[in-house]
């Protein structure tokens, strides 16, 4: 009886250690996607924080350069200099006294013509005779809708057809000087000469532009705080510090809710 009470116990034992023994099971299903889902999750929150600083940086550089003067450099990082031509040693005209433009004119940019500012080609002197035939063939090649031969010359400036751009824009100025287009017509013709390092062209033309805006001489000047903005950046590109803040501190008062006038307000703080 007790052998038998002993093999009943021993037996028991033996079946409570393997019921107690834990069962070997393989990786969790659930467990393993988590464990992907919360690494993800990581890795995503980390693109987003590089990306917020990223947004960031880009956020103070357009404050610092302008937008114009930005989206000028985003245009052109892959145009070689050898493209270019070097900048123009001529005195840069002076903001001090607007109401003499446009009798503002670098040898190549922009000539008064009966109180008209008129756009001329820059030629060489051997092509000076033919340059009245050169313009007749231009305009006779080109749209004749205001609209058509704008978005012509803007085309050219945005694919970096510096030169087509600025002939297009001349001639646009010279067919249509009292379009609603006109003063972006003369904006884009003073970026695009920048664009080409022309600082002294680009500054008179911007100039004449904001001189003209004054006198009420345009049916519209949607263009003039980015003339402002413009033609100060240029100002202190070229370390005439003065002149650039007498700028910002007149686009902020003439057109204070624009955003020229805020990245003016920036610039004015770095001072």
């Amino acid at each position: 009886m007790k052998k038998k009470k002993l093999f009943f116990a021993s037996g028991l034992a033996i079946l409570l250690s393997s019921c107690a023994a834990p069962t070997q099971q393989g990786p969790n299903p659930i467990t393993m996607l988590q464990q992907q889902y919360q690494y993800q999750q990581q890795e995503i929150n980390e693109i987003n924080r590089r990306l917020d600083s990223l947004d960031e940086s880009l956020a103070k550089l357009r404050v610092k350069l302008g937008l114009s003067t930005y989206n000028n450099i985003t245009k052109n990082l892959g145009e070689s200099e050898s493209q270019t031509p070097p900048e123009s040693s001529e005195t840069p005209p002076s903001p001090s006294n607007l109401s003499s433009l446009p009798a503002i004119t670098p040898s190549k940019g922009i000539k008064n013509l009966s109180s008209t500012v008129t756009i001329i080609n820059s030629t060489a002197p051997s092509e000076t005779q033919s340059s009245s035939s050169n313009l007749k063939a231009l305009i006779s090649n080109t749209p004749q809708s205001p609209q058509e031969l704008y978005e012509m010359a803007y085309t050219a400036y945005q694919s970096g057809d510096y030169q087509k751009a600025k002939r297009l824009f001349k001639e646009f100025i010279l067919k249509n000087p009292h379009s609603k287009l006109t003063n972006n017509a003369y904006y884009w013709l003073g970026m695009t000469e920048k664009a080409m390092h022309h600082n002294n062209e680009a500054l008179a033309i911007l100039l004449t532009l904001i001189d003209k805006c004054k006198k009420g001489e345009l049916p519209s000047c949607d263009k003039a705080p980015s003339a402002y903005f413009s033609a100060a950046n240029i100002y202190k590109e070229m370390g005439q510090k003065s002149a650039a803040v007498n700028l910002y501190k007149e686009l902020i008062k003439l057109y204070p809710n624009s955003i020229e006038a805020a990245l003016a307000r920036s610039e004015l703080e770095i001072q």
